[in-house]
């Protein structure tokens, strides 16, 4: 048996080259990968590909197996690194997250590999735990290099242990620009240059200082204060705040935007408030929000440059080195004692800056705003320290997947609904960390005019909104999904119907070529028709300005259904949707799965009038599972509790 594992780096993968490339591989095989593209190319080419997570989710018993294992590792890992601590706080915490999601992946390449079959895994993107994957390979008897494989372009390279940090800034400086590329694409409006601008500035300015912190050191002169003054400074020129907001994400949607109706009402009762952030893809976010904020991101990359010159690293140094001695027995410990020691310059450098903060701001309670990302859990362990409340807020609807049960650090958590909370409890957080609130991004729907919405996507768009308009709105792309959207979007013309496809802005930075494509087919079949394709609008004035709203589980059904809109949910490749919310079944919407059927319900709900009345019925019966009392007051009762 033979076990390879390749992942991809970069934009502008050459699928054709990565299956040729397999045929060279033994047969026969299974292909495990992450990337659902790759995936559908691999198939439609007669390869035996699946996908790296579709067996978790459908057996439940398995995922609470891979839960349990995860679990008991991640405990000998804690065990280990107990007393690794600075000022009080552990250093395990800046990073057990981040391993725990890279030992869910080790416990699920492990079950695979336990069908004793030649596997290639081909993952997107690099995690040090693939490392541990080909250890474990080789235990269980397949022939298994020390050796991973990395996938750029239309090129495959071999990449061994010692050479991985290299390909790690590789991987971050291309993230960055892949960000900024499709966030902002042709759109270079002054805002967006400003914002480009800024980044640049940024990290051209962190070269700079890595120069003059290195000629610091060829002259023995110890910048320590030095920078921690400057760092003071930064934070000191700020009004003294008492709420602080961490905030590390690439998704406004779920991170930012549920926090900005809270944020405003700080500022209308000058509340003193202030968002920190330590990475660029946040920083471009809180920029286009135009949401200010203090960046510290050079900060902590400097602070990791030079942690060696503090007295106290030495120590910390070689505890590690005792640590990872002492414990190689815990499973991948040798393998990742690189990556713990890389996590532990990034989490002592940030607790150095909130040593600053703590001991700068009279803190009333602290944000995290993405719960689980490093600067986020170091902020939760300097709450405990100061003894102060933490807060976070589960941005919609949650899966039940037993690894979430580990996510939330906070003293308490904002969720949105009914369901949200039942979903908590399952996953075992205690109901006295739990508070409904309602969402804050909703609050102001029921100030939203269907004719005003209309009248300003027809003068956006271009469309004659006295057609019925029908928005489709999908989560991703699925399976052959140009086809049925070409014939529907004949069949809208035939009808005299207007539709609006509406994309995942996801595909803007991810996977855009393939999303590219998949246009390029839709209007190659449509050359003749009327139709929008569009990534960006704002997505509310869009669904109220819809007569007839279509997508699969997306969180579009909620703002769909809170705007009383006629919603479908439609699934064409028999998908498994096990863990979203069925909208179906609350009767808030009507769930199809032939394009037939698709066809004859439109017709019915547009042009016969049919089904309205129990959509009506059924967003009732669903509003208070998804979304708390929906009186427009939700970001009110998460001020009154961060504020008390």
């Amino acid at each position: 048996m033979q076990c390879e594992l390749y992942f991809s780096h970069g934009k502008n993968i050459d699928y054709k080259m990565i299956s040729d490339h397999l045929d060279s591989i033994s047969e026969p095989k299974q292909i495990v990968t992450d990337n659902y593209y790759l995936h559908e190319f691999l198939k439609k080419n007669n390869k035996n590909s699946k996908m790296f997570k579709n067996n978790i989710l459908d057996d439940k018993d398995l995922g609470e197996t891979i839960y349990k294992k995860t679990k008991i590792l991640h405990e000998e890992y804690k065990k280990a690194f107990k007393d690794l601590s600075h000022n009080g706080i552990s250093i395990f915490s800046g990073f057990d997250n981040l391993l725990f999601r890279q030992l869910i992946i080790l416990f699920k390449a492990e079950k695979i590999l336990e069908e004793k079959k030649n596997t290639i895994f081909i993952f997107n993107g690099y995690f040090p735990i693939f490392f541990v994957i080909k250890r474990i390979a080789k235990e269980m008897g397949y022939v298994a290099s020390n050796t991973i494989w990395i996938i750029e372009k239309n090129k495959i390279n071999s990449l061994n242990h010692s050479s991985t940090e290299k390909v790690q800034n590789n991987v971050s400086k291309k993230r960055i620009y892949g960000f900024l590329k499709y966030s902002f694409g042709k759109d270079l409006s002054l805002n967006n240059f400003k914002i480009i601008f800024s980044i640049f500035n940024e990290v051209s300015g962190l070269l700079i200082k890595k120069m003059i912190y290195k000629i610091f050191s060829l002259v023995n002169i110890n910048s320590n204060e030095l920078l921690l003054k400057k760092i003071h400074k930064k934070i000191k020129l700020q009004k003294n705040p008492e709420i602080l907001f961490f905030i590390t994400t690439g998704r406004a949607d779920l991170h930012l935007k549920p926090w900005i109706p809270v944020i405003e009402l700080l500022k209308n009762t000058a509340t003193p408030y202030k968002i920190f952030t330590s990475d660029l893809a946040s920083s471009s976010i809180l920029s286009n929000e135009k949401t200010p904020f203090i960046n510290l991101f050079t900060d902590v990359k400097i602070l990791e440059k030079e942690i060696e010159k503090f007295d106290f690293w030495n120590e910390i140094s070689l505890k590690i080195t005792e640590i990872v001695t002492k414990n190689k027995s815990i499973v991948g410990m040798d393998e990742l004692s690189d990556y713990f020691l890389k996590q532990t310059r990034r989490t002592v450098s940030i607790f150095l800056i909130f040593e600053i903060i703590i001991n700068t701001c009279k803190i009333k309670s602290i944000i995290a705003m993405a719960d689980g990302e490093m600067l986020e859990n170091i902020a939760v362990e300097y709450a405990k320290k100061i003894d102060v409340q933490s807060f976070s807020f589960v941005p919609g609807y949650i899966s039940p997947d037993h690894y979430l049960s580990e996510w939330f650090k906070v003293n308490s958590i904002f969720v949105t609904g009914l369901d949200a909370y039942d979903t908590m409890i399952k996953l075992n957080y205690s109901r006295k960390k739990l508070e409904i609130s309602g969402h804050p991004k909703y609050d102001f729907l029921k100030t939203i005019k269907s004719d005003d919405s209309k009248n300003i996507i027809e003068k956006q768009f271009h469309i004659d909104t006295k057609k019925p308009l029908i928005v489709l709105a999908m989560s991703r792309w699925w399976h052959d999904d140009e086809i049925w959207i070409s014939n529907f979007i004949k069949y809208c013309n035939e009808n005299n119907f207007e539709i609006i496809i509406k994309l995942h802005p996801n595909y803007k930075i991810d996977s855009r070529e393939f999303s590219d494509e998949k246009i390029g087919k839709i209007s190659k079949n449509c050359s003749n028709n009327q139709y929008t394709i569009l990534y960006d609008a704002d997505l509310f004035k869009l669904l109220s300005a819809a007569d007839l709203v279509i997508t699969d589980f997306s969180n579009i059904g909620i703002d769909a259904i809170l705007l009383e809109r006629p919603l479908l949910t439609v699934n064409f490749s028999n998908e498994n949707f096990e863990n979203v919310i069925r909208y179906h079944k609350y009767d808030s919407s009507i769930y199809i799965q032939t394009y037939l059927d698709l066809e004859n319900i439109v017709k019915e709900i547009i042009i016969e009038k049919k089904h309205l009345e129990k959509l009506s019925i059924g967003r009732k019966k669903i509003i208070e599972l998804i979304n708390y009392k929906n009186d427009g007051k939700a970001a009110e009762r998460i001020f009154k509790s961060i504020t008390k």
